[in-house]
């Protein structure tokens, strides 16, 4: 499943990219909505690892040390979101609030 995350990611943002800059105003409906759904996402999944890195480090001390290899890669197999997702989130974020300031940065210029 990996091998297809960042290559459906670019794709989707080419497609938003074309969305925004021949179709501003459908866009602008888009990317509100996109947005809002990734950042939940992004903060569900950062406040469950969250949890789940601090519940680890409590119970670390009660570990047998001979396992506690095998205790943090029980515990951090179940993580929502992967970091490197996390970071992809982010950034796509960014990049959807990008794209709905650039008529504005466009603008701008030709001024």
């Amino acid at each position: 499943m990996n091998q297809y995350i960042i290559p459906v990611t670019l794709a989707a943002l080419g497609g938003l990219t074309f969305l925004a800059y021949h179709h501003p105003k459908g866009y602008f409906k888009v990317a509100g909505w996109l947005a809002n759904l990734f950042t939940v996402i992004a903060l569900i999944g950062g406040v469950w690892d969250f949890t789940l890195g601090t519940s680890f480090s409590s119970i670390a001390g009660f570990i047998e040390p001979n396992k506690i290899t095998i205790a943090r890669d029980l515990i951090f197999t179940n993580l929502f979101i992967p970091l490197n997702y996390f970071w992809l989130l982010i950034f796509v974020n960014f990049y959807l609030y990008f794209l709905q300031k650039l008529p504005d940065i466009i603008k701008d210029d030709q001024k």
